[in-house]
């Protein structure tokens, strides 16, 4: 299982998708810092110098758990696209451990984006300080707190998204399912059924990627419901594949 798990971080620390998405994710939040500090002081955000206002652009990088889910689930269904899953599975015959691999490669590539998130995030952070001279005035625990809560919201999320896309084996279909879930689906049902919006895996992963404010689920609980929304998605994943003719 270990050689694997070596083999599939190999090969997430080699291929040019995660240095896409690692890329993509850093400047998704420099762009979203850039925003907020040119929108500082207007109707719904307080001046630069508001701790408010700067522990929301440090943690900016709560952006990346939902590219992480999208992360995740091209890491599997690209295999099947350009096919080779063939000769991973000459190597590693067993698909429920090749699964199993590959969440553990996922959730090691979701959290480096959650650590480029958070480098963007406290780059452009400063910069927008420094630019307009502005100190800083936040209480760095609950920000550092936020900081490894997105860490671990991404990789939850890339073991979600790998659930998904390893059941659609498809990009397309992979990345479609994820927007329809975090965007449509997950939306309609917090809004037909506002009790259970707070246990969806959107609001979940933004309870775990900000823990200082969260009430009812706890982070904890939260990040356990997650993994297991996550987990329970692989291994359908994997039993599924056990029954698909690859060849």
């Amino acid at each position: 299982m270990s050689a694997a798990i070596h083999a599939e971080l190999l090969k997430l620390t080699t291929v040019r998708t995660t240095r896409t998405f690692l890329i993509a994710t850093a400047g998704f939040v420099l762009l979203a810092v850039a925003f907020q500090a040119a929108s500082a002081g207007g109707e719904f955000l307080g001046p630069l110098q508001d701790p408010a206002t700067q522990r929301s652009l440090l943690t900016s990088g709560s952006i990346a758990t939902v590219v992480a889910v999208v992360f995740g689930a091209l890491s599997i269904s690209g295999e099947f696209r350009h096919r080779t899953v063939v000769p991973t599975l000459l190597v590693l015959p067993d698909r429920i451990r090749m699964v199993a691999a590959k969440a553990v490669a996922g959730a090691v590539g979701g959290a480096m984006l959650g650590v480029a998130a958070i480098l963007a995030a406290g780059l452009g952070t400063t910069g927008a300080l420094l630019f307009t001279g502005t100190g800083l005035e936040v209480e760095l625990t609950p920000v550092v707190g936020a900081w490894l809560g997105t860490i671990g919201s991404a990789a939850l999320g890339s073991i979600l998204g790998l659930g998904i896309g390893g059941l659609a084996r498809n990009q397309a279909m992979a990345v479609g399912a994820v927007l329809l879930l975090l965007l449509a689906l997950e939306p309609l049902l917090a809004s037909m059924a506002p009790s259970i919006a707070p246990w969806l895996p959107a609001t979940l992963s933004t309870t775990i990627a900000d823990p200082a404010s969260a009430t009812q689920p706890t982070a904890t609980v939260a990040t356990g419901l997650y993994a297991a929304y996550g987990t329970f998605l692989v291994a359908a994943a994997a039993m599924t594949l056990r029954r698909v003719d690859i060849s």
